[in-house]
């Protein structure tokens, strides 16, 4: 469901009966995660699959977009591919100003991101400042993304507020797809597994479970792909099924659906 201020939500649920309804993000493309990422892009391709590919320019795990080519070329490569490159802030790490988060930041960042919730507590101002250092890594580099999601989903008022100022189309939560030119939001939750947590494999089991009741009864649903959903063994199988079942019927990327909803709204 779209809502919006000017109450025109039934005319929006009726197109979004036949518009868009898959889209598969993979989220944290850096460098450092470049064989993971590589790997989960070649699944995606192998099953007809376009992705939104969440990248971090910044300098994660001690590595740089602007010093490696090889993962340049194969940005390069997928974007001619129809992939979508998106923005994932910074350097993924929490208080990348330095700023010490509060108390409800740290909470968050620590039980929702796992110590990468960047974007949880900035002010505006300090948003600006790690989201345009992202821009133009990647503006050095020949990407101009229009969308950007915050590692965690956790974004603060600031920071969209920031992404509004800059003339960003679009972010995301964990349960939305948000339009911030026309204010608006589409509700297409996003489902993503959890490694390295006690409840790796029955999270597993529920991530496929709804995913493909989603798919079967043609509700709007994201998957949300990760590098150690690759690297961990016990998931490969399970993250090549889920892309399977998206791979079933039309994806498209996040700015193609911004742009589907402004035309019908």
């Amino acid at each position: 469901m779209i809502t919006n201020a000017v109450g025109t939500e039934a005319k929006l649920r009726e197109d979004l009966v036949c518009g868009p309804k898959r889209v598969v993000s993979i989220h944290d493309v850096a460098p450092a995660t470049f064989d993971q990422c590589r790997q989960l892009l070649a699944l995606c391709e192998s099953s007809g699959v376009r992705t939104t590919l969440l990248v971090v320019p910044g300098p994660w795990r001690g590595q740089q977009i602007g010093e490696h080519l090889e993962f340049q070329r194969w940005l390069d490569r997928a974007a001619v591919h129809g992939h979508e490159i998106s923005l994932h802030g910074w350097c993924h790490e929490a208080s990348g100003l330095g700023n010490a988060p509060s108390p409800m930041g740290q909470l968050a960042n620590r039980f929702l991101a796992r110590g990468c919730g960047e974007f949880a507590d900035v002010t505006r101002s300090e948003a600006l400042s790690l989201i345009e250092k992202g821009l133009k890594a990647l503006a050095n580099i020949g990407h101009y993304p229009v969308g950007f999601t915050a590692p965690g989903w956790l974004l603060s008022n600031g920071a969209r507020r920031a992404l509004i100022d800059l003339g960003f189309a679009y972010t995301t939560t964990h349960l939305e797809v948000v339009d911030l030119q026309h204010n608006r939001a589409l509700r297409m939750p996003a489902l993503c597994q959890r490694p390295d947590s006690m409840l790796t494999a029955m999270g597993a089991w529920l991530v496929r479970r709804i995913l493909v009741s989603r798919v079967v009864q043609g509700q709007p649903v994201r998957l949300a792909l990760h590098p150690r959903d690759i690297e961990v063994e016990s998931l490969q199988n399970v993250t090549h099924a889920l892309i399977q079942v998206m791979g079933s019927g039309p994806t498209t990327t996040y700015a193609e659906l911004i742009d589907y909803f402004a035309v019908v709204r």
